[in-house]
């Protein structure tokens, strides 16, 4: 698991859901992962005028017995897997506006909950 070192040092555990396979009956399902704050290791806290700050944290996490995880496959277009690329291998169209959802830091003012908000 890899994510921004803000979002986990955190003083409470986070979770996480994982889209999976069953391997026994092949069916698609959500599995909740919990993530505790004391297993997450972070990029050391360096940086200066010359070298950027590295705002990183990972946690190894085990695999959930008969799932599979589902990912996004990349295959080269000369490989003998390229049928089962889910990219395309042209160049992309120039940039359509997208939304981004996230938890903004300091927006100008404090939300009762923590909500997502788009930009």
């Amino acid at each position: 698991m890899v994510t921004a070192r803000h979002v986990a040092d955190v003083g409470y555990d986070l979770h996480a859901r994982v889209k999976t396979k069953n391997k026994v009956t092949g069916k698609m399902d959500v599995v909740l992962l919990k993530l505790p704050r004391n297993r997450w290791v972070y990029h050391p806290v360096t940086g200066d005028e010359n070298t950027r700050y590295v705002d990183v944290a990972v946690m190894r996490i085990r695999y959930v017995k008969d799932r599979e995880i589902v990912v996004l496959r990349y295959e080269p277009p000369d490989s003998a897997q390229k049928d089962k690329s889910q990219f395309s291998p042209k160049d992309p169209e120039p940039p359509q506006g997208i939304l981004v959802f996230g938890f903004p830091g300091d927006i100008g003012f404090d939300l009762l909950e923590q909500r997502p908000l788009a930009d």
